[in-house]
């Protein structure tokens, strides 16, 4: 009755030993799986928001045009200079300013007009 037990015992030791074994890898790759998805996922919605950032970083190209024209000029400045730019930025600040200290004066209640 005893040896009966003891052969039971010795059984159920070597089968719990080979079930660890065989389970020990799995259990690693599944937590090497949970920590990369863990940071992956976040990495992912990151570099898919600065994309063009990263591209530039990392001296990748950016986005482009499917059907791209060389010869287009999707946007042309008035001005020649970035000087000529700025002065008439200057001016067209002082105009709107003289015109709103009119307003705010509002000499002899001429505002609001009839």
């Amino acid at each position: 009755m005893d040896e009966t037990r003891e052969k039971k015992r010795q059984f159920k030791r070597a089968y719990k030993k080979a079930k660890r074994k065989a389970l020990g890898p799995w259990k690693v790759l599944c937590i090497l799986c949970l920590v990369v998805s863990l940071v992956a996922t976040p990495l992912y919605a990151v570099l898919h928001v600065f994309d063009n950032t990263v591209a530039a970083f990392v001296g990748g190209t950016f986005w482009q045009l499917e059907n791209e024209d060389p010869g287009a000029q999707y946007f042309t400045s008035d001005f020649d200079t970035a000087e000529e730019m700025v002065d008439y930025g200057l001016e067209l600040c002082e105009q709107v300013e003289a015109e709103g200290a009119a307003l705010l004066l509002n000499n002899n209640s001429a505002l609001p007009l009839a």
